[in-house]
């Protein structure tokens, strides 16, 4: 890997950490560990897309043409599941 997407990777996962501190700040002390444990503070460049160098030295836009779609279904059935009420299931187990 070349040393430009090192440092491009470097900055992305800083920037990142900021967001996430500056997100974590925001919230009511019971609630803040919530943002380091949801998926804003996971950081992993063999998973995510946008942390591969692979998709980095592609450039922007076609990560945008490659990604907009996926991101565009998923608001779909987000949306699905909204409008029909399938949130999944909950089942309640009362304490003794």
């Amino acid at each position: 890997m070349s040393e430009d997407l090192l440092f491009i990777v470097a900055g992305r996962e800083k920037s990142l950490a900021q967001f996430t501190a500056a997100f974590a700040r925001r919230l009511p002390e019971e609630l803040r560990l919530v943002a380091w444990t949801s998926p804003t503070s996971f950081r992993e460049p063999e998973i995510d897309n946008c942390w591969h160098p692979k998709f980095i030295a592609e450039g922007t836009a076609i990560f945008f043409l490659r990604e907009v779609p996926k991101m565009f279904r998923a608001v779909l059935a987000g949306a699905r599941r909204f409008v029909l009420g399938r949130f999944g299931a909950v089942k309640f187990f009362p304490s003794e």
